[in-house]
């Protein structure tokens, strides 16, 4: 009445585990793995006053995207975007009033720490400061 082919089933298994691992490939190869945002948290400093700051990024390569916030907002502050080479980070900033930074720095396992520098079109109306974050 039934007529089950152990030999059909497992080569049918075989061929659908293959194909899907073949479709995921391309998705693997594009990440380093880092699908888990890494969060930091610290202060930022001008000659303005410090503040709170939270930077979450994920790294795909030696490339990062995030997003950045002040004083504990739900809001973003802005974007992040740039690069990790070895504890060399360097990101550009760009902040919702349009305005874009320059951040130059070291990332270590728990510590991430820079300067960053507004561009000139902005330099009249934002400070240079520094940012000093530990990861959370």
């Amino acid at each position: 009445m039934f007529d089950l082919h152990p030999k059909h089933y497992a080569s049918r298994l075989r061929t659908t585990f293959l194909a899907a691992a073949l479709l995921l490939l391309p998705l693997i190869a594009c990440s380093d793995g880092s699908v888990v945002p890494n969060t930091w948290v610290g202060v930022g400093q001008t000659a303005g006053g410090t503040y709170a700051v939270k930077l979450v990024y994920t790294t795909y390569g030696n490339t990062l995207f995030g997003t950045y916030y002040f004083r504990d907002s739900s809001q973003p502050g802005g974007k992040a975007e740039g690069t990790i080479n070895g504890e060399a980070i360097s990101m550009t900033l760009a902040n919702n009033t349009s305005c874009t930074f320059d951040f130059g720095g070291t990332v270590t396992e728990v510590r991430l720490s820079g300067t960053f520098f507004p561009r000139e079109s902005c330099s009249i109306v934002y400070q240079s400061g520094t940012w000093d974050l530990v990861r959370q």
